[in-house]
């Protein structure tokens, strides 16, 4: 999956990437509001029909009942699907809500517990875990699981030891600048359904088409 956190060069990710089979589908960054992502779905479906993620970055974080109107509008919009990492210190039900009405609506979802940041601790880490068996309780079969560092990859291959037999598709994030690179993802997931979402690897570089391929052939 592409990232595509630049709105300035959001087409031309599109155009590059779009026909690249091992790309299968894009995330659009919570920048705009409403009008913007319309816009943004709508650009990106003149290219192609792959699907489109929503990722508020992050998502699952607010009340239940000014929620459920942000999940409506996210739909409204286009999107296909949407990103939710709530909060490590919510109680359970509230995730189980964030989740479930999203589903509810029509999205499909992509979990997370455990981003890109450092310097977690135990307990933090199990809260996080929590999150992912919250998830899978729920219905949710997307799970966005950290892979830019030795310790964030230590977590997910926990994530993986639970979930690889129960059709789970995993979408690694953290590959590029922030430290992950494609080789530990592919050694780690290579035997289930993977997805790793890369950004600024892709469209910071001087051909997006030509990044995008070869980062593709690693996954053979």
């Amino acid at each position: 999956m592409v990232a595509c956190d630049n709105p300035e060069i959001f087409p031309s990710d599109i155009r590059e990437t779009r026909l690249i089979p091992e790309i299968g589908g894009f995330k659009a960054p919570a920048v705009s509001g409403f009008m913007g992502w319309q816009k943004w779905v709508k650009t990106g479906r003149s290219y192609t029909d792959k699907p489109f993620f929503y990722d508020h970055q992050k998502g699952g974080t607010d009340v239940p009942d000014t929620y459920r109107s942000f999940i409506r509008y996210v739909k409204k919009a286009g999107f296909d699907a949407i990103i939710l990492y709530p909060r490590l210190d919510d109680e359970p039900e509230t995730h189980e809500f964030f989740f479930s009405d999203a589903l509810n609506a029509g999205l499909k979802v992509m979990a997370g517990g455990k981003m890109t940041h450092q310097n977690f601790n135990a307990e933090q880490y199990g809260r996080a875990f929590k999150i992912y068996e919250t998830a899978f309780k729920m219905g949710v079969r997307n799970f966005g699981v950290p892979a830019n560092s030795q310790n964030d990859l230590e977590f997910s291959s926990k994530i993986l030891k639970k979930y690889a037999n129960k059709n789970v598709d995993f979408f690694p994030i953290g590959i590029g600048p922030q430290g992950g690179n494609i080789e530990d993802v592919i050694k780690l997931f290579g035997k289930v359904r993977f997805h790793p979402i890369i950004g600024r690897l892709i469209y910071e570089s001087d051909n997006i088409h030509q990044t995008a391929l070869d980062l593709a052939s690693k996954l053979y």
